[in-house]
C-alpha cells in the first residue's frame, strides 16, 4: 500500500520511488550475462536470442538491445 505522502508525490512528479528490486549480487548476475551474450553474439555453436544489436551509430557508447534472451 502506498501512503498518502506516496500518492501525492506520484500525483505532483508522475512517479513513486518503490525501493530497491534486486540486491547488488543480483544485479552483477544480470550484468554478466547480458555481457556474455554480447560478447558470444556471433557464435553459432550456441543457442542465441532473436536479435542482439547496437542501436547507436557512435560505437563508443553502445545501447544494446537484445531480444528473447
Amino acid at each position: 500500500m502506498l501512503t498518502q505522502e506516496q500518492i501525492d508525490f506520484f500525483n505532483a512528479n508522475g512517479y513513486v520511488n518503490g525501493g530497491k528490486v534486486l540486491s547488488d549480487d543480483e544485479v552483477e548476475v544480470l550484468r554478466s550475462e547480458i555481457m556474455r551474450t554480447i560478447d558470444e553474439r556471433d557464435r553459432t555453436d550456441i543457442p542465441q536470442p532473436v536479435m542482439v544489436r547496437n542501436l547507436s551509430k557512435d560505437e563508443g557508447s553502445p545501447v544494446w538491445q537484445i531480444v528473447d534472451i
